[in-house]
């Protein structure tokens, strides 16, 4: 990143606080890219005012990082020079105080050995009081990034009483919270000294699951306290101020689930079971069988109806598999579908939210320019980790499409449980409000991208390109029960057809088009975070409103 002779340090700020406020807290290889671009537009900036600000998002950037990253030297050694600079001293929070310690006579090579130095959860040798606390926290967020909750289980109360648990109590409450040991997680939050933003926000969100409204707004307003730049604290708040939609919003309403399925019958009967144990009243249910081998028509159909609980679910059997966007649109087509309101597709290996339906036509009609919704994807593991959030684009270079992390960071504390316009939501469940696809002329499904692979992600961006919005709403979680994008590449030829499909992507827009469709979705963005924010603030204090930086209380982004 450098700053470019055209473009102005308020320019560069906006670009960066609109970054930011999409991201959530940063990945590390991405905030060691933005503190230094921050570093470098103070040496340009002249108002006192503009400086103070950026030294203020280039701390609070560093302070997040580095909590999800607390074994990072690197990390730690920027803050030490952001500090240098910053009038007010971020050592007064006593966890980077604690951290501070730590890192004072400790061996920094130690954290980049191999993986297996630190591995004392699988040896008994080990005396947890004589271990180095920060490699015992570097091995509790890779079992937390990688759902490891067996694990964490099995050590979690021996942690408990080392003499280091300061260090360590944020995360491991918030590994417990993501389990539902609620018990454990309060336990652990018990430990006083180790208050911070994310000891805050983990008790905000406790007392929300207790429907303590009134403690989760005062946890969200000491979190601020302690570091304003946490906007998703805000679209949270701005959340708690929303009508609750009602069951019978899906009443009088003509509305199909699509799936679709390919020699998956033990997957699909778990996807179908979660379906007809949600919340989806009379909607129709059509099953296509995309030409599988490894059961007959006849088998499938037994077994669904063996599962159904009486409920009509009606079949189209291919004789071959024509490929995941082929299938989409033969099932979209379907005369009886073209006479619904709303139309869901579901994958054959996805578990859903009792809830999901509910909430998702509740934001088809409380967002009127919206055509399609989707949820946060969650790993399958103990933990719900995420998998799949959103994307935007990351840069509009000629012709080429490069895109923001499918998830930003990989730990989930309450930062992805929002609504917000995005670019591309991902396939595996979503729903389309089926007059305005229609109304907007938007296209089918591509099947140039079979049997599959970023046909979902294209049909986004066409929707935006036909003037129609793309919704992810965080508070639904899907549970997707494989993984998806690079990490499901097995061999050479699936990679070679997920390169080729972006190749095929890239080729159906030009350059105006990106360049509109990017300005587009930052319009929806921009206006809808000004409507979080006017929410927002009716619940923040007069002494915290004043905290919050420009970007925050108002000012034109």
């Amino acid at each position: 990143m450098k700053v470019s002779g055209e473009l102005q340090v308020s320019d560069s700020m906006n670009w960066l606080k609109r970054l930011y406020r999409r991201q959530g807290i940063l990945n590390r290889a991405l905030a060691l890219k933005v503190i230094p671009f921050l570093l470098e537009l103070l040496q340009m900036c002249k108002d006192s005012r503009e400086a103070k600000e950026i030294l203020s998002l280039a701390l609070s950037i560093a302070k997040q990082t580095l909590a999800f990253n607390p074994f990072d030297y690197e990390l730690f050694k920027l803050i030490l020079r952001i500090d240098s600079l910053y009038s007010t001293s971020s050592f007064q929070i006593p966890w980077l105080v604690k951290l501070q310690s730590y890192y004072r006579f400790f061996d920094k090579s130690l954290l980049t050995s191999d993986e297996k130095s630190i591995d004392w959860v699988y040896d008994n040798k080990f005396k947890l009081e004589e271990l180095n606390p920060l490699l015992v926290l570097k091995k509790v967020m890779i079992l937390w990034e990688h759902g490891d909750w067996q694990t964490i289980s099995s050590v979690e109360k021996k942690l408990f009483s080392v003499s280091y648990r300061s260090l360590l109590s944020p995360y491991i409450a918030w590994i417990c919270f993501r389990a539902g040991d609620y018990e454990a997680a309060e336990r652990w939050l018990s430990y006083e000294k180790a208050d911070s933003f994310l000891t805050f926000n983990l008790k905000a969100e406790l007392s929300l699951q207790r429907g303590d409204l009134e403690k989760a707004i005062g946890y969200w307003i000491r979190s601020l306290e302690e570091d304003p730049y946490q906007l998703w604290i805000l679209y949270r708040l701005y959340e708690l101020d929303q009508p609750e939609p009602s069951r019978n919003i899906l009443s009088n309403k003509k509305i199909h689930i699509l799936l679709y399925t390919y020699n998956k019958l033990d997957s699909l009967v778990s996807t179908f079971k979660s379906l007809i144990n949600s919340c989806i009243n009379d909607a129709r249910i059509i099953i296509l069988n995309n030409g599988s081998t490894s059961f007959s028509p006849k088998q499938l159909e037994e077994t669904i109806r063996n599962v159904a609980s009486g409920r009509i679910v009606s079949f189209v059997h291919l004789p071959v598999n024509i490929g995941v966007p082929a299938a989409r649109n033969w099932l979209w087509h379907l005369p009886e579908v073209q006479e619904s309101d709303y139309v869901a597709f579901l994958d054959d290996h996805v578990l859903v939210p009792e809830d999901w339906l509910i909430n998702f036509v509740h934001d088809l009609e409380s967002f009127p320019d919206t055509v399609v919704v989707g949820p946060m994807v969650v790993n399958p593991d103990p933990l719900f980790t995420p998998q799949w959030a959103y994307l935007y684009l990351s840069q509009v270079d000629g012709d080429k499409i490069k895109f923001t992390p499918i998830v930003p960071l990989p730990f989930d504390v309450g930062q992805y449980s929002v609504r917000r316009p995005c670019l591309c939501i991902m396939g595996c469940c979503h729903l389309f409000h089926r007059e305005r696809w229609k109304r907007l002329n938007l296209p089918d499904f591509d099947i140039r991208f079979s049997p599959s692979q970023v046909d979902d992600i294209e049909h986004s961006i066409q929707t935006w390109k036909c003037g129609g919005e793309v919704l992810f709403d965080g508070r639904v979680k899907v549970t997707h029960l494989q993984v998806s994008g690079r990490k499901f590449i097995k061999s050479k030829a699936d990679e070679g057809q997920l390169v080729g499909n972006h190749i095929k992507m890239e080729a159906k827009f030009s350059d105006q088009d990106l360049v509109m469709i990017d300005d587009r979705v930052a319009k929806a963005d921009d206006r809808f975070w000004k409507t979080v924010l006017d929410r927002a603030i009716e619940f923040i204090p007069n002494n915290v409103f004043k905290m919050l930086p420009g970007h925050f209380n108002g000012e034109k982004i």
